[in-house]
């Protein structure tokens, strides 16, 4: 007996195909790779709009961090129809605050009548104002307005009314008259009943805000007609002592900044760069202001707005809350001050040619940097430090667009005329996919068949029709 004698006999047999498999395990292997990685590459990441649900465009931009952080409640009470001088002889408490607070000593409304500061204020824009006296009429307006700045930016607003009947009320009542109130003439506000209702709200609100703990980030006190001093300088004085007072022993006055701003000036039309809406009184009101000083710089309500998107951190609205009308620093005596925004606006519409309609539900993107849905009137903001951004464009009928724009240290706008057309659709990824799988599989064929050589178990003409020949049974092993 041969013990460890190697017998080939023993061994199972493989066919010519079989030895050559592992070209076919190897070539497969590479082929499951290729897939995985193209899927990787062409899987579309998932837009920040198709979570639970689409929201105005606010919800999407992202979040800068307040500046400077030691305000957290910016408010403005605005008072009615007194010069500098008048505030000052008829109002005892507001020549008090004057002397104890940031007092501005060379501010003027921008023009005339009322409602035209009142939009300066909150929006950068003085629609309304005529050369003789503009016009009080309730109208709508299409346009960027500090209540976008402020959600866009993760902040809380809150605009109060004294005597307005009812949440977002447009039709004067009593002592409350529509012209006082700013935000029901921004559309995108006005036009969202659940917004308007939640945010637009009677001066009763402000109350149980504050013993709540949950006064907004910004507030805007609108006094009505009585208590404002549009009828009598020193009851304005005397309401505005009575509502504040309280609020200056409160704990959240430690962090805030209250701004009290007169909207015009009766018969006085002095003003500066363009304004002409008289020299009004103004004051910041703040253990955080410089005590006891005086504010001697030109200013009027544009510089207001651009001041509480300075404390805020909110951007520009990209009217004339810019580098003319920039933020009053000189009020604040702040541990870091911030000496301007580290972030601005890039603002605009999106529009339909030809009707110049907004359409609402747009997709705006900055690839790289966050994705916003346009609000109802074809708005959206984003907010962005310095730099040069690739900004594009979609929506459903419409097509696509792309634009370039440079922040350089001011707001920016830019607005997209979308023509009507069908949008030629992305390859998916899927179909990616099954384009290198089905490739793969040709050339894993094309492999296999040229190592594995022709079927030899095929039938030749030589042996067509004979029986196949049995292979010879093995030796039995020598003994």
């Amino acid at each position: 007996m041969n013990v460890g004698r190697h017998d080939p006999s023993n061994q199972t047999r493989q066919s010519p195909g079989e030895k050559r498999r592992p070209w076919l395990a190897f070539a497969l292997s590479a082929l499951t790779l290729v897939a995985a990685f193209a899927g990787a590459a062409f899987v579309r990441p998932m837009n920040p709009s198709e979570g639970a649900g689409h929201f105005l465009s606010r919800a999407a931009v992202a979040l800068p961090t307040p500046t400077p952080p030691s305000i957290q409640h910016v408010i403005t009470v605005v008072m009615e129809n007194a010069n500098l001088s008048t505030t000052l002889s008829l109002g005892p408490f507001e020549r008090y605050l004057a002397g104890k607070y940031a007092f501005a000593s060379q501010y003027y409304a921008v023009c005339h009548p009322s409602t035209s500061n009142y939009l300066s204020m909150t929006s950068g824009n003085s629609w309304q104002c005529g050369p003789n006296g503009g016009s009080d009429a309730y109208n709508v307006y299409s346009t960027l307005n500090v209540a976008d700045l402020l959600e866009s930016t993760g902040h809380s607003w809150r605009a109060y009314m004294e005597s307005m009947p009812t949440p977002c009320n447009t039709t004067d009542k009593g002592a409350y008259v529509v012209h006082h109130n700013p935000f029901v003439y921004y559309s995108d506000i006005v036009g969202n009943a659940s917004r308007c209702n939640t945010h637009v709200l009677p001066l009763s609100a402000f109350a149980p805000a504050v013993a709540a703990g949950t006064v907004p980030n910004y507030a805007f006190i609108s006094p009505n007609i009585t208590d404002d001093g549009t009828k009598n300088v020193t009851f304005g004085d005397n309401w505005l002592k009575g509502w504040l007072s309280p609020l200056l022993n409160d704990s959240f006055f430690a962090s805030s900044v209250v701004f009290i701003a007169y909207d015009e000036a009766t018969n006085d039309r002095n003003g500066f760069n363009g304004t002409i809406g008289g020299h009004t009184y103004f004051v910041a009101v703040s253990p955080l202001v410089k005590l006891n000083s005086t504010y001697s710089a030109d200013a009027t309500h544009y510089n207001l707005l651009s001041t509480v998107e300075w404390l805020l951190g909110l951007g520009s609205t990209g009217h004339n809350d810019s580098a003319v009308f920039g933020p009053m620093t000189g009020l604040f005596n702040l541990s870091s001050p911030p000496g301007g925004p580290s972030t601005f606006s890039l603002s605009g519409r999106v529009v339909a040619a030809g009707t110049g309609a907004g359409i609402p539900a747009a997709t705006v993107t900055i690839p790289n940097h966050s994705t916003t849905i346009t609000n109802v009137s074809g708005g959206y903001v984003f907010s962005l430090t310095n730099g040069t951004y690739t900004v594009k464009v979609a929506a459903p009928g419409y097509v696509a667009k792309t634009s370039v724009v440079p922040i350089r240290g001011l707001a920016a706008k830019l607005d997209f005329v979308l023509s009507p057309g069908t949008q030629v659709p992305a390859f998916p990824a899927w179909a990616w996919v099954s384009a290198v799988v089905v490739a793969g599989a040709v050339v894993v064929g094309a492999l296999y068949f040229a190592v594995r050589g022709p079927d030899r178990s095929a039938p030749t003409p030589a042996t067509k029709g004979k029986p196949p020949t049995a292979e010879p049974r093995a030796k039995p092993p020598t003994r």
